[in-house]
C-alpha cells in the first residue's frame, strides 16, 4: 500500500481585491495536482474574502483581521491555523499551473535539511524558460514558497516586528534558517504565474515600495550579519567554489562582530517569534 502523501497548508493573504483572489482560487481548483492541500485565506481588513472563498471546498478557514496587519503577521496567523506537514505561501495575485505543488513536495520530502523550496514565477503560461530542476539559493520569493513545519518550529515564524508591512521577511527567515544548518532551494519545475505584484502596486506607491525595499533590505542584512557567514555563503553559491578562507575575519575582529550583532538584536527586540509565543491571541477572528 503506497504511503499517504503529506498534507500541505496553502496560505493566501488578501487585502481587498476580490477579483484577484477569485482568479487565484479558481486556478487552484483547475490545476492538476496530486498532493493533498487545504487553503487558509487571511483577509487583512477587507472583509471580502469569505464570500469569494465559500464555493471552494478546499478552503478550510478564512481569518478576518479588522485592519491590514502586514504580510508577516498575517502569514504567521496562517501558520498557526494550518494542519499540514508543510506550508505553501501563495500570493493572491498568482495563478498556479499543473503540478505546481507535486514536484516541490517531492524535493522537500526527498532531501534532509531543506527548510524551504521556492517556485519559479512566470509572466504567463507560455513562459519559455528552459531551466529545470532544483538549485540551492540564499533565499526564495515568499510569493510562492513551500516551507517545512519542522523548520518553522526550530527557526521560528516570520519577524513581523521588524519587517512590517512588507518586504524582506522571507529573506530574513531564509537567512535565519541557513544559520541553523538548513538549505534553501528553488524548484524550476514548479511554475506559477505572477501578475507582476498587482496587489502591492495598488496598495503602495512606487516611492513607498522603493523605501520599504531599501530600508528592510538593509535591516535584514544587518540583523543577519555574523562573522561574514552570509557573505561567504553568497559567494559560494554565486561562484560555485568550496573554500573562502581568504575572507574569514581575523580573530581580533570576530568578538566585536558578534557583540555588534548582539546589540542589533537587543535594539530591535529580536526575540524569536514561535508557535507558542505568537499564541491564540494573534490567530484572528475566523470568518463564519
Amino acid at each position: 500500500m503506497p504511503a499517504q502523501k503529506p498534507l500541505v497548508s496553502v496560505i493566501i493573504l488578501t487585502t481587498g481585491f476580490p477579483e484577484v483572489l477569485a482568479q487565484c482560487l479558481a486556478s487552484l481548483s483547475k490545476a492538476k495536482n496530486g498532493s493533498p492541500f487545504e487553503v487558509i485565506v487571511v483577509d487583512n481588513g477587507s472583509f471580502t474574502a469569505k464570500s469569494i472563498a465559500a464555493p471552494h471546498a478546499f478552503v478550510s478557514k478564512v481569518i478576518e483581521n479588522p485592519d491590514n496587519k502586514g504580510f508577516a503577521f498575517a502569514v504567521n496567523q496562517g501558520f498557526m491555523a494550518g494542519h499540514g506537514k508543510y506550508f505553501f505561501l501563495l500570493n493572491d495575485d498568482c495563478l498556479v499551473l499543473n503540478h505546481w505543488l507535486d514536484s516541490s513536495v517531492a524535493v522537500m520530502a526527498g532531501h534532509a535539511g531543506i527548510a524551504a523550496v521556492g517556485s519559479r514565477l512566470c509572466a504567463d503560461a507560455l513562459d519559455h524558460a528552459t531551466d529545470t530542476g532544483v538549485c540551492e539559493r540564499l533565499d526564495v520569493c515568499g510569493g510562492a514558497m513551500l516551507l517545512s513545519r519542522k523548520a518553522l518550529e526550530r527557526v521560528g515564524l516570520f519577524d513581523f516586528m521588524n519587517f512590517s508591512p512588507i518586504y524582506a521577511e522571507e529573506t530574513d527567515w531564509c537567512l535565519r534558517a541557513g544559520r541553523q544548518g538548513y538549505k534553501i532551494f528553488r524548484n524550476d519545475d514548479s511554475r506559477i504565474i505572477h501578475l507582476k505584484s498587482f496587489t502591492v502596486r495598488r496598495l503602495f506607491s512606487d516611492r513607498e515600495r522603493r523605501l520599504l525595499l531599501i530600508s528592510h533590505g538593509f535591516r535584514c542584512f544587518l540583523m543577519n550579519l555574523h562573522s561574514l557567514g552570509v557573505l561567504k555563503k553568497f559567494l559560494r553559491l554565486a561562484l560555485e567554489e568550496g573554500s573562502y578562507s581568504f575572507i574569514a575575519l581575523p580573530e581580533a575582529l570576530r568578538k566585536p562582530t558578534q557583540l555588534f550583532r548582539g546589540w542589533l538584536f537587543r535594539l530591535a527586540g529580536r526575540a524569536p517569534v514561535t508557535f507558542k509565543s505568537f499564541g491564540p491571541a494573534h490567530v484572528g477572528r475566523p470568518g463564519s
